[in-house]
């Protein structure tokens, strides 16, 4: 356990440097684990990919427009793209997209 949090705060570090192409490549990665999931979550799903691109693009939508929005409007950090601002919010946004989009996608008729 200790050399795994050792591991998570090495990678942690490296990704907590300021660049926006770090902070957009960890935000697409945690979108698609995130989609992963509400793929996974689904008792009957949809042929094909379309589950998956549907997930993909609604969890992208959501969950990008309103971290976008919470950073621009209300804390506005000094590079808006700071990952120490933007990851932890979009984590917790995708939390609840997660739960809004597989709820809506296992409903269809």
């Amino acid at each position: 356990m200790v050399v795994q949090l050792v591991l998570v705060g090495y990678v942690l570090a490296f990704l907590f440097v300021v660049s926006p192409l770090w902070t957009a490549l960890a935000a697409l990665i945690m979108v698609l684990f995130a989609s992963r999931e509400i793929v996974a979550r689904q008792k009957r799903r949809l042929p094909g990919t379309w589950s998956y691109g549907l997930g993909v693009g609604c969890t992208l939508l959501a969950a990008g427009t309103m971290t976008i929005f919470a950073l621009m409007t209300e804390l506005r950090p000094d590079p808006w793209y700071h990952p120490r601002y933007a990851l932890p919010l979009l984590g917790m946004i995708l939390g609840n997209t997660m739960t809004g989009i597989s709820l809506g996608l296992d409903r269809q008729i």
